[in-house]
């Protein structure tokens, strides 16, 4: 479908349809401390209203919006930081997926409580790499999940035409959207279909940005580029692909005008094109690079911007702190702190006091977001690269910015800390750990110019209580921690001294009650039928007669010269199945189960007679079916599944194995299996009794070790979400 500008989606045929459905489900946009604006669009003209309520504040308020495809509604009279609940109401009901969705509205102006971003870069192709990304984030976030999205761009391959903009961005992130507002920069991709110029084009008809400072800075009079406040941050999103990036010009004439206006303790940029990479694009070869480094930088640097974002390159780049570093080709030139940035490691990057506060600024590339990744690499001015997937978590608390890069898996392969004067950091638990009710953990810290002896605390409930683990611990110390008895999901340190200094956990960690078990690894022994005959439809029923079966160990196959047990290679043409079989016994269910499966060239998994998941068998489950493609020599496919069909004592499963072609030379098959088991109910949860009612509040409670009553236990923003609407988290790896 397409239609014009924002301005004139107005409906030129009467009536309010029955029963819309969506193209685009809601989405925020344009967020500040007092009003955002909601986005959807139907796949017809039709009437509606949005109904908002405060969970904490008396507001309730209906907006209607009539006889339109897109609805764009300004939700005003919001108050700072708050938290409210929403639905799309029309004329036949509900018309949203979730009949109610909460979100929060921006801090105050400068209000220096902790927030979260997420950046995503060169996401926008639809495929399994870009749902990865997005589940790893949710699962590294856990209830702390972002407060906001920034986009470097490439969110709508290949063209960035409507359609691609809808099945590539909006549904993808269709979850998080609805909670969260995204605030984009545009790339080459979108480029293609939309211009600048006139702002026209399907990346100006999905957004609706702030050209008239509505959400603080100076106005640009464009969409293309502007600046919005979050917090005590200022953030500047950029044009590197058709606006001119020439000094003197419109946008950084703008850009000096606008670093000059503002007053917040921290200064964020994202364009599209960065200014230094080694990735899959070269910043000392193309153009747009070079401009962006050797005019926007100036520019900003002397505005004292502290973090600079792009993508383009597909690859995760991560700078030293730098600053004046415009050579072209670049140098080791610029490097103010060599070191790894983490407080983990060499320590944090600190500017000020004693340095000048202007002076130096991290960059990264995240153009890893779910497209292909490549590159070299080796970039002299940047500290860590990662050529895979993931996309960078942002933790801004006071006067400390933590950044995190979550790979697809969920693993957290970069960390780094700017810190702005003296400061206590917080190294670990800093969110997204899991902890065994009981284990011992050593709490970790860095003391940056602080002195004096550090207080300890946990909460249990993302914050509203807490508990002092010591008192006086030196500054420069650590902390050994029995962990509580407890499980949740809702954990937190963090650590505070008499002269005001303090930091916390960036996200939440939990305290499961596990147990992890290795039901058999690679290696082990396998029944296996390998004769080249067409067993029917039984071979894997759990009565199946196996007697006559061969057996070996793992690795079973041919033609790779690793194998502990040669199948039959048949001559001239090989077979184009083989079977497997083996029983398991088992003296308790697994909650989860992780098949960790060595294939070439296609596999399929059943257990108890139930098909549990195939890889590569397009052409059918038959015995004379090919694979579908060939996946390559010794391919790992590692599956994580929940709710299995197991049971108590023996097991079955049963693997079919195909070739992709009569002359193929290979095959190869292998497995492990490992099973975790939740034995949580043997421990208790973060307490929630009520306190004796004298009237009057506790003068201790701060230090109830939890014991925190429903009306004191503040439900986190992303705890809501989840009651709202849960996201889905990938399990399926290759």
């Amino acid at each position: 479908m397409k239609f014009g500008l924002r301005a004139v989606v107005l409906a030129l045929l009467p009536g309010t349809a029955m029963g819309v459905e969506l193209d685009r489900e809601p989405y925020l946009q344009s967020l500040t401390p007092s009003q955002v604006t909601l986005v959807w669009r139907g796949e017809e003209i039709h009437d509606a209203q949005v109904v908002v309520e405060g969970l904490s504040t008396n507001h309730s308020r209906s907006y209607d919006s009539r006889e339109l495809v897109q609805h764009e509604v300004v939700l005003d009279g919001l108050e700072p930081g708050e938290t409210y609940r929403y639905r799309i109401e029309g004329a036949n009901g509900v018309l949203s997926q979730q009949e109610s969705t909460v979100f929060q509205s921006a801090p105050a102006l400068g209000d220096r409580a902790p927030f979260r971003v997420w950046v995503v870069g060169d996401s926008g192709i639809g495929g399994g790499p870009q749902l990865a990304v997005r589940d790893a984030m949710v699962e590294a976030s856990g209830v702390t999940g972002p407060d906001l999205m920034l986009h470097v761009g490439d969110m709508a391959y290949g063209s960035g035409t409507d359609d691609e903009f809808t099945e590539n961005f909006y549904a993808i992130y269709s979850e998080q959207l609805r909670s969260i507002p995204v605030w984009p920069a545009i790339g080459n991709h979108e480029g293609k279909t939309s211009s600048s110029a006139d702002q026209s084009g399907p990346y100006f008809e999905g957004y609706v940005l702030p050209k008239a400072a509505e959400a603080g800075g100076l106005p640009s009079g464009t969409e293309a580029y502007y600046s919005f406040d979050h917090g005590n941050v200022h953030f500047i999103s950029l044009d590197s692909h058709q606006s001119s990036r020439e000094p003197g010009d419109a946008m950084l004439t703008w850009l000096e005008a606008d670093l000059a206006s503002t007053t917040q303790e921290w200064i964020v940029a994202f364009w599209h094109h960065p200014p230094y990479t080694k990735g899959t694009h070269d910043s000392d070869t193309e153009s747009r690079h070079i401009d962006m480094r050797e005019n926007a930088l100036p520019i900003l640097e002397a505005g004292g911007v502290d973090l600079v974002l792009g993508g383009h390159s597909h690859i995760y780049e991560r700078s030293f702190l730098l600053d004046g570093a415009y050579d072209t080709p670049s140098t080791t030139s610029g490097i103010l702190d060599a070191g790894e940035g983490w407080g983990g490691s060499t320590g944090s990057y600190q500017k000020g006091p004693g340095l000048n506060p202007n002076e130096g600024a991290v960059y990264i590339v995240a153009g890893h977001g779910g497209t292909y990744v490549g590159g070299p690499g080796g970039h002299p001015l940047m500290q860590f690269t990662e050529v895979e997937n993931g996309s960078v978590l942002l933790d801004f608390h006071e006067n400390r910015l933590g950044i995190q890069n979550v790979r697809f898996d969920g693993v957290v392969t970069d960390r780094a800390t700017l810190i702005k004067g003296d400061a206590l950091q917080l190294v670990s638990p800093n969110g997204a750990e899991v902890f065994q009710p009981g284990s011992q953990h050593e709490i970790l810290w860095e003391s940056l110019g602080v002195d004096g002896p550090i207080r300890v605390e946990f909460s249990c409930d993302n914050g509203a209580s807490w508990e002092v683990l010591a008192e006086e611990v030196s500054a420069g110390d650590s902390l050994n921690w029995t962990v509580p008895d407890i499980v949740g999901q809702e954990m937190l340190v963090r650590i505070s001294n008499d002269a005001g200094f303090q930091d916390r956990s960036d996200g939440v960690f939990s305290m499961n009650a596990t147990r992890e078990d290795t039901l058999f690894d690679f290696g082990s022994v396998w029944q296996f039928h390998d004769l080249g005959i067409d067993l029917g439809d039984d071979w894997n029923a759990v009565d199946y007669d196996d007697s006559d079966w061969e057996e070996g160990p793992g690795e079973l196959g041919y033609g790779d010269g690793d194998e502990s047990t040669l199948l039959d290679k048949a001559q001239p043409d090989v077979h184009p199945t083989a079977y497997f079989r083996k029983t398991v016994a088992l003296s308790a269910i697994p909650d989860l189960s992780e098949f960790q499966t060595v294939f070439d060239d296609a596999v399929a998994v059943w257990l108890n007679d139930q098909l549990i998941f195939v890889e590569n068998f397009g052409n059918g489950s038959s015995y004379e079916a090919w694979a579908s493609e060939s996946a390559g020599d010794n391919a790992l496919l590692i599956v994580e599944e929940e709710d299995l069909p197991w049971v108590l004592g023996d097991n079955v499963l049963g693997v079919m194995v195909k070739q992709s072609n009569a002359g193929s030379s290979d095959l190869s098959f292998d497995m492990a299996v490992h099973l975790t088991f939740d034995e949580s109910d043997a421990y208790g949860a973060c307490p929630t009794d009520e306190p004796e009612d004298t009237g009057e509040a506790s003068e201790d409670s701060e230090e109830a070790g939890c014991a925190c009553s429903s009306s004191q236990n503040k439900t986190s923003f992303w705890g809501l979400l989840f009651l709202f609407g849960t996201v889905s988290v990938l399990r399926r790896k290759n």
